[in-house]
């Protein structure tokens, strides 16, 4: 496996979707892509978070379901920042 291809579940954005990557919210995924990553991830993910970059820094350490735009009609949902949404309430219960 080549260095520059993440582990993770590519998915193709919808018009409307790609609507609102710009808007800098949380991107709400289709039930088509939820499966997707359910096949591939085995996790339960509704949205996801947009980066432009490779998390580093403090994206990487607070970050979450994160995604990484790096194609113009695609995403890479990274799954070493997929979390369930009871993983994702532990983590911020667990950190204060």
């Amino acid at each position: 496996m080549k260095k520059e291809e993440a582990d993770g579940v590519r998915l193709q954005l919808t018009p409307a979707q790609l609507d609102t990557i710009g808007s800098g919210r949380q991107l709400i995924l289709t039930s088509e892509q939820r499966k997707q990553v359910q096949a591939k991830l085995g996790k339960e993910i509704s949205d996801v978070r947009i980066v432009y970059d490779e998390p580093d820094g403090e994206v990487a350490e607070l970050g979450y379901n994160l995604a990484l735009r790096d194609r113009p009609e695609g995403i890479l949902l990274l799954a070493q920042f997929a979390m369930n949404p009871t993983e994702v309430t532990a983590e911020a219960g667990g950190e204060s």
